[in-house]
């Protein structure tokens, strides 16, 4: 027997798979599971990031010793619609109480949406050459040339 070479019956057979592209694909289809299952949230939270969306903060309350609530000067994001409408509503307001921020639209976001509904648009590109090298061919070499060109033309339009 010689060394190299195909040899008969050696390596994978086709068809198989090695077991990490196995465990790869499992785990791509757990992902995939988990996506689809919150897929709604996920592009609510797209759209407002491609949109651009207000977040309303508000002072973190802290319990002191006596049991009594005081504001910190540390800020926390609220994200309970009903606990929105009671600072929104309540006595307390002012700067000092919560804050609205605006975050302004992420084009990215944006850019990945329109993509994924309507496709990534083309990109071209311009390139421009210059041929410097020029062939000095006989001008019966050149008929020849011409000749046989034409032929393989003729011949391609008769077939």
């Amino acid at each position: 027997m010689t060394n190299g070479g195909k040899r008969p019956g050696a390596g994978r057979p086709k068809g198989h798979k090695a077991s990490h592209t196995i465990e790869a694909g499992k785990a791509r289809e757990f992902v995939i599971g988990q996506v689809v299952e919150r897929l709604q949230p996920i592009m609510q939270s797209k759209f407002a990031l491609a949109l651009g969306h207000d977040v309303m903060m508000v002072r973190e309350l802290e319990k002191d010793k006596k049991g009594e609530y005081h504001r910190t000067g540390k800020w926390i994001q609220v994200t309970d619609p009903t606990e929105v409408a009671e600072l929104l509503n309540g006595s307390e307001s002012g700067d000092e109480y919560y804050q609205i921020w605006t975050k302004s639209p992420d084009g990215n976001s944006l850019q990945y949406l329109l993509n994924q509904t309507i496709g990534k648009p083309k990109e071209t590109m311009e390139m421009k050459s210059t041929i410097k090298h020029q062939l000095d061919v006989s001008d019966e070499v050149y008929t020849d040339i011409v000749k046989r060109a034409a032929s393989n033309l003729n011949e391609g339009v008769t077939k």
